[in-house]
Order: structure tokens, then C-alpha cells, then sequence
């Protein structure tokens, strides 16, 4: 096979987060997600990389320390938006 193959990653991280104000202060938690949409060097070792420096990124979005952050599943925050409608 000569050609090669061309294709795109929508690459998609979600976050529990815990006691950012933009969720209400201290005590609260707050779901939010990063999106990545047209990948073309996709690879599990290179989002693995990134990942911890989008874990820094959103902290920094919502002033929290990064030990406030938590990656969740689709569900669980496609559960959580369902519970607020």
C-alpha cells in the first residue's frame, strides 16, 4: 500500500473540579472539559504527555491548585450536565 493514509483525532479530556470559584467557592465541585479537534499526530504516548500540562492549563483557568482537578470519564460528566437541566 503506496498511499498514506490520512486522518484526524478529536481528542476530548474532562475534568472534575473542586472549590474554583467560578463553581461557586469552597466546597463546591464543578465539571468542565478540554477538546483537541482535528489531531493528526495522535498517538497514546503523545496525549500523555500533554495531559498533565492541560491539567496545569484548566487550574490556571479556574485559580485552583491542580490538586484540585480530577479526570473523569464521559459519563460521569455527561451525568453531571444531565443532573442540572
Amino acid at each position: 500500500m503506496d498511499k498514506k493514509i490520512k486522518y484526524y483525532v478529536n481528542v476530548h479530556f474532562y475534568f472534575k473540579v473542586h472549590d474554583s470559584k467560578m463553581f461557586g467557592g469552597e466546597g463546591t465541585v464543578g465539571y468542565t472539559s478540554a477538546s483537541f479537534n482535528g489531531c493528526t499526530a495522535f498517538s497514546e504516548e503523545k496525549v500523555n504527555e500533554t495531559y498533565e500540562d492541560i491539567v496545569y492549563a484548566v487550574a490556571g483557568q479556574l485559580n485552583v491548585d491542580v490538586s484540585k482537578i480530577e479526570c473523569v470519564t464521559k459519563e460521569e460528566y455527561d451525568s453531571f450536565d444531565e443532573e442540572d437541566e
